[in-house]
């Protein structure tokens, strides 16, 4: 079984809260996550939190992402309400992050016909 990327939790300084991008498309503060993790959380939830104790204050669905010049990552998100008052477990946070995890299986090879 592989593992991917389903979304991700991260803790906000006050000086790196959500800014506008575009209407309703907003940018999150910067985060250490890689760039192959980046790109799998592209289409999956984000969850913006004061500390791992509370619930979201705000959070989207991620449209992209842009890698910054100390290697940081930050995300484009599409602002939801229903990503709003989100519980994360205190369980599996890295410093001020917590990746969600799905497990997919692989696809058996392909027979090849003779």
């Amino acid at each position: 079984m592989k593992r991917k990327a389903a979304g991700i939790h991260l803790i906000e300084d006050r000086d790196d809260s959500p800014k506008p991008a575009k209407s309703t498309m907003w940018r999150s503060g910067e985060c250490s996550v890689g760039v192959d993790i980046a790109e799998q959380l592209i289409g999956q939830p984000l969850y913006l939190h004061r500390t791992k104790e509370s619930v979201s204050h705000e959070g989207g669905t991620i449209i992209s992402y842009r890698l910054e010049k100390d290697l940081r990552v930050t995300f484009l998100f599409q602002r939801r309400p229903d990503h709003r008052c989100v519980v994360a477990t205190l369980d599996a946070w890295y410093a001020d992050e917590k990746i969600l995890w799905r497990l997919e299986e692989k696809a058996p090879p392909r027979k090849v016909a003779a």
